[in-house]
């Protein structure tokens, strides 16, 4: 009996580890995060951000990705200093610890094609008018770094990135989000 108990964990236990080994990680991942962008061209204010992404893992450790993202500053009444960008995203990525790990860290860096809008709105006399503005489009660097936390086929993540434009003008944002593995 004792040689069969024996037998059977050593059975079990060679199994599962060969299932370890065959063991093949979620390939693709939707994220979505929120979070905050300082805009360094509105006098470092404040304004929301959002990011919606997806990425194909082509390896363990390397990944592409597809981000769609926008950021909003407001100010606390009508007057005052608003900006907004809007832009698509393509990115490298770098895994520390790989796909299979319940926990990674991330590196990336890609490119960012956008837009962003500042207006400075004044009030005269009773009118509200636009006294300074500026639009611009085109490509940025981005480049970020981000940690995910994996709860199965799903997972909670840190992410900071920073988009720097022409004129050297530059946008960090800080987000907490959600994804799925699939």
């Amino acid at each position: 009996m004792r040689a069969f108990v024996v037998g059977l964990l050593l059975l079990t236990t060679s199994t599962t580890w060969g299932q370890g080994l065959n063991y093949s990680a979620p390939k693709q991942t939707i994220r979505l995060d929120f979070g905050i962008t300082v805009f360094s061209d509105v006098n470092s204010n404040i304004g929301g951000y959002a990011n919606a992404s997806y990425e194909y893992a082509f390896m363990e450790h390397f990944a592409a990705e597809v981000s769609l993202n926008t950021a909003q500053r407001q100010s606390s009444n009508y007057v005052g200093s608003h900006a907004s960008r809007y832009g698509m995203g393509l990115n490298i990525i770098g895994r520390l610890y790989g796909t299979k790990n319940p926990y990674d860290v991330k590196i990336y860096g890609g490119a960012r094609y956008g837009s962003h809008f500042f207006t400075i709105l004044e009030e005269n006399n009773g009118i509200i008018e636009a006294v300074d503005g500026v639009r611009r489009d085109g490509f940025s660097p981005v480049v970020g770094v981000g940690y995910e936390h994996r709860l199965g086929d799903w997972l909670l993540t840190l992410d900071f990135n920073m988009s720097i434009e022409n004129d050297f003008n530059s946008f960090p944002s800080l987000a907490i989000g959600t994804g799925y593995r699939f």
